[in-house]
């Protein structure tokens, strides 16, 4: 599907909207008031929606690409949360779980963190 030539807004506001509905999970009439104090532009929910949807039409080429790349990587399953790890219990809270254990840079930031 093509892109439509004739947009509304310029990328960086579009970036922003989709920011602010995908990321943030805001819905479209908390979107265009946050639009209007910021910015103060008048835009419907209607110009909302569309930026949206042309913006996922842009990268739906890009999935299959990025799917492969993820399922390729040598670490997959990464898991960012804070748990129990010998850094979280040494009382400065760090924890790298996307670090291999042997990699010199998980050395040197458990060294950092027993400086603590």
């Amino acid at each position: 599907m093509a892109l439509g030539q004739w947009r509304l807004i310029g990328p960086r506001l579009a970036g922003a909207i989709v920011f602010l509905a995908l990321r943030m999970r805001l819905p479209r009439a908390r979107i265009r008031e946050f639009i209007i104090e910021l910015f103060d532009l008048q835009l419907s929910t209607g110009v909302l929606d569309e930026t949206i949807r042309e913006a996922g039409r842009a990268v739906a080429p890009l999935e299959d690409e990025m799917v492969l790349d993820i399922e390729q990587a040598v670490l997959l399953h990464a898991d960012e949360t804070h748990g129990t790890s010998a850094a979280s219990r040494s009382g400065c809270g760090c924890s790298w779980p996307a670090i291999p254990p042997c990699s010199s840079s998980a050395r040197a930031a458990w060294k950092s963190c027993r400086m603590y």
